[in-house]
């Protein structure tokens, strides 16, 4: 739905996609760093929060976290970097003397879903309004002292969750190298059409692999991706009831 078509009394749920220059938001972009903001508490000017990274460049994203002139302290409490797919939560405490997004929309008593996240340089939040007037204000608030546009509007009270960043990382732990390859060459070559455009021998005289070993890394594949999606599954339906 469009912002046009929200009526009085209509609660909507906004997806506003942000970007604050020079910001370590839009900096760990430039470093391929994704995450998000899992938790966050705001008390006067006082914040701390609770930072998901992951990325190949983990270690530049905590640096320019702690470089950031709002934070006043910035610790480790899990990471991993010696391992092909990187990440580290971290949590922070930060003193917010200018305005900020997250101070924006709490002193507004605008209603935030958790997590936000980033992605690409860009901050992603997710809120409630309940007409259009409430959406305008928010988005030209936000316009004093970023970039915004409205990414997303649907009706209710409800955002589709995706996996965090760290379950991403353990998806991509668990599929091998050799795995996401046999993947990849199986859905180029249309192996998932119905009806099926290349057999298993034909992957496999391409990948110079035996019929048998494409299936197997096929068949673990599989297994892996069907076990994370049933437990994200269930673990967003829990979230949403």
């Amino acid at each position: 739905m469009s912002s046009n078509e929200l009526q009085e009394g209509q609660v909507a749920s906004v997806r506003l996609r942000i970007r604050m220059e020079g910001d370590w938001t839009e900096q760990v972009g430039r470093y391929d760093i994704q995450g998000d903001i899992f938790t966050a508490s705001l008390v006067d000017t006082h914040y701390t929060g609770l930072i998901r990274l992951y990325g190949e460049d983990v270690a530049k994203g905590i640096e320019l976290i702690r470089d950031a002139s709002y934070h006043v302290r910035v610790d480790v409490i899990e990471r991993a970097l010696d391992v092909k797919h990187k990440y580290a939560v971290l949590f922070v405490t930060a003193v917010f003397d200018q305005m900020t997004p997250f101070r924006m929309i709490t002193e507004n008593e605008y209603l935030l879903f958790e997590p936000s996240f980033f992605r690409n340089g860009w901050f992603y939040l997710d809120t409630l309004v309940w007409n259009r007037e409430q959406l305008a204000f928010l988005v030209d608030e936000l316009d004093e002292i970023c970039t915004v546009t409205i990414e997303q509007i649907i009706s209710g009270a409800e955002f589709s969750t995706l996996p965090n960043p760290l379950a991403w990382s353990e998806l991509l732990t668990a599929l091998t190298d050799r795995q996401m390859e046999v993947l990849s060459l199986a859905l180029e070559r249309g192996y998932y059409d119905q009806p099926s455009k290349v057999s298993l021998e034909e992957l496999g005289d391409e990948m110079d692999l035996h019929k048998s070993t494409v299936g197997e890394h096929i068949n673990r594949a599989s297994r892996t991706l069907a076990e994370f999606i049933v437990e994200n599954y269930h673990s967003t339906a829990r979230t949403n009831h």
